[in-house]
């Protein structure tokens, strides 16, 4: 086993995004071609329609044989490799890395393939084990994958070995994808990775598209993948496996967000026809349903299905991250189904690098004024007030991008000449339509007569702002309390947050009060 060179990858410190999951060489059957139709037809009678069938080394090589390599197009795939291809082809500042192993192969060397898009693989192991492949059949709707997972089976034994580094670089990403591993110790290993990262980094996202193996088999290890998710894309197939026998979209989510003893659920249902968000929030008693139809594409225009509900994943998970598009819900999913539309009308990837104009042409649309917007205050600015904690700034800095406000503060404001802070304060109160104030204990202090203990106080700078602030804008000032923070009591009575340390709870409240204050943001974002 040999690890990769990182300068080689163009490896970066930290990654936004880390998927997990198979690397496989995909062999896409181009039906449009001269190919045998005789030999594909038997190979559909051969298994279920819509579902993947594990092979053999020799197996596979032999259908690829019968089948003819020079109809086929070969490229680098697996589940979570489709969805980051799709991020890195946007070509934005996302950071994207991977966890996977890099077997053999002579038709591809998936290491360069990681190298060339920018795809930072510091937890990737190449093996001398051949590579997994997958043959790939589509005829409209209807697809069969037939799998060899080779190097893909060392997963577990690879992760096992490096845990804590492996750990530590989950750890630092806002968001992890994980798709499935076709052997019998993955499940257990990841299931471990993820509870230890949700223990570690309770603000990371955990995304999981777990294909209908992994939901057919539903092992122990299977069940704690489950019980991490944040957000679980699933087809119609894998809902009704999971979800409550005979029931309706609606109580399927529900059923499993109850099973999986989750207070707070997104489940993304991909259909054909239409992508339905069920969000499911056991703290608020709510459920909230969006459902978004798609322009079906007829089977005349359909080319190559193969990863297009990966795609429509990585589409997905880089609305949520990119703030040009406001993280909300509903235009991550136009992002992802404006992918897919392209994707279908292609073999393999050969439509991905129209990726990025995709991505511009939808910006333009969401950023080109039209009559309907009611004032500027469509995407509210909220004035945060913040002392030397810039973690949890960060943090509350990232909350307000994901429901669609614009957060500003003295450090990133425009500054015209020499403005004082009380000129620029004046100034910021006139357009802000919030201001949050955060007080975490970067000072300590006590009165003077008395012989106390020393409390964990504000820093002055944050007490003279929030008292400038709060004076203009009462009804619009929330406090956050970090750490038992000391509150003056001429700030008794401003609506308030406290808690130890930042958490996806004090993140839910402050989107809910910034609502609550009728400013039009989508407190649903927040986590």
């Amino acid at each position: 086993m040999t690890r990769l060179d990182p300068a080689e990858l163009n490896m970066t410190t930290t990654c936004d995004v880390v998927a997990i999951g198979a690397l496989n060489i995909d062999y896409i059957i181009d039906r449009s071609s001269s190919v045998d139709h005789g030999v594909i037809q038997e190979l559909r009678d051969a298994s279920e329609r819509d579902t993947e069938s594990l092979r053999d080394e020799a197996s596979l090589s032999n259908l690829i044989g019968r089948v003819g390599i020079e109809h086929c197009r070969v490229i680098m795939g697996g589940s979570a490799f489709n969805a980051i291809r799709a991020m890195a082809s946007l070509r934005t500042d996302l950071r994207i890395g991977y966890v996977g192993v890099a077997g053999q192969s002579e038709d591809m060397q998936i290491v360069r393939e990681l190298a060339r898009r920018n795809i930072d693989a510091r937890c990737v192991w190449s093996v001398a084990e051949s590579a997994g492949r997958c043959v790939s059949i589509s005829a409209g709707t209807d697809r069969q994958l037939f799998t060899f997972p080779g190097a893909n089976r060392r997963f577990a034994e690879m992760v096992t070995e490096h845990y804590d580094e492996t750990l530590q670089y989950m750890t630092a990403a806002k968001w992890v994808h994980v798709t499935s591993l076709l052997d019998e110790q993955s499940p257990a290993v990841v299931g471990r990775l993820l509870r230890d990262l949700r223990a570690r980094s309770p603000l990371t996202t955990i995304s999981i598209d777990p294909g209908y193996i992994w939901v057919d088999t539903e092992t122990p290890g299977f069940q704690a993948v489950l019980a991490s998710s944040d957000v679980l894309f699933l087809n119609d197939r894998e809902l009704r496996k999971l979800g409550a026998p005979g029931s309706d979209d609606l109580h399927c989510a529900r059923y499993l967000s109850d099973r999986l003893g989750s207070g707070r659920l997104l489940v993304v249902l991909k259909r054909y026809d239409e992508v339905k968000i069920v969000q499911t929030q056991a703290g608020w008693n709510e459920l909230f349903t969006r459902t978004y139809p798609t322009a079906a594409k007829p089977p005349s225009v359909l080319k190559d299905d193969t990863g297009a509900g990966d795609v429509f994943a990585g589409g997905f998970i880089a609305g949520r991250l990119l703030p040009m598009l406001a993280l909300d819900v509903s235009n991550a999913v136009e992002l992802g189904l404006r992918l897919v539309s392209e994707k279908l009308q292609n073999i393999g990837d050969n439509g991905f690098d129209r990726f990025r104009d995709i991505l511009v042409s939808l910006l333009r649309e969401r950023t080109k004024p039209t009559q309907h917007h009611a004032s500027p205050s469509s995407s509210p600015k909220v004035f945060i007030v913040h002392g030397h904690d810039s973690a949890i700034l960060a943090q509350v800095e990232n909350v307000l991008h994901r429901i669609g406000a614009i957060p500003v503060y003295y450090d990133r404001a425009p500054r015209s000449g020499s403005k004082t802070i009380v000129e620029f304060l004046e100034d910021i109160v006139r357009t802000a339509d919030a201001i949050v104030v955060l007080m975490t204990p970067d000072d300590e202090g006590r009165e003077r007569r008395r012989a106390m203990p020393l409390q964990p106080r504000a820093r002055e700078n944050v007490l003279i702002e929030a008292g400038y602030g709060v004076l203009a804008m009462r009804e619009h000032s929330i406090l956050v309390a970090i750490g038992g923070v000391n509150i003056p009591s001429d700030l008794a009575g401003i609506d308030r947050i406290q808690g130890d340390e930042w958490s996806t709870d004090l993140a839910a409240k402050l989107a809910q009060r910034l609502s609550n204050m009728g400013l039009r943001v989508h407190p649903a974002n927040a986590i």
